[in-house]
């Protein structure tokens, strides 16, 4: 991606719908959430291979509402929605090598 495209895409309406989804993301809170998708997504697919998407996905939505409770951290359902989305892809990625 060229420069120009980089501040295209900056100041285009998708990274104005991005920003608030962004913000939440960086938070220590959504940094933890990240994490432990990245940790839990993996091994649930793993271990769920019999299971739909949606009964992995609301294990590794339990598993990270008990980690961050066990650690005294509120998250939104949107964070570790955004989370989970993203430990996906990523995981698909890495498949895809």
């Amino acid at each position: 991606m060229t420069f120009f495209e980089k501040v295209k895409f900056a100041m285009s309406k998708v990274f104005e719908m991005l920003l608030p989804f962004l913000k939440k993301m960086t938070s220590d809170a959504g940094i933890f959430a990240l994490e432990m998708a990245i940790i839990y997504v993996p091994q649930i697919n793993d271990s769920f291979k019999d299971k739909d998407g949606a009964a992995k996905r609301a294990e590794v939505f339990r598993l990270i509402q008990e980690a961050a409770k066990a650690k005294g951290i509120i998250l939104a359902d949107s964070i570790i929605n955004g989370a989970i989305e993203a430990a996906v892809a990523k995981l698909k990625q890495m498949q895809q090598v």
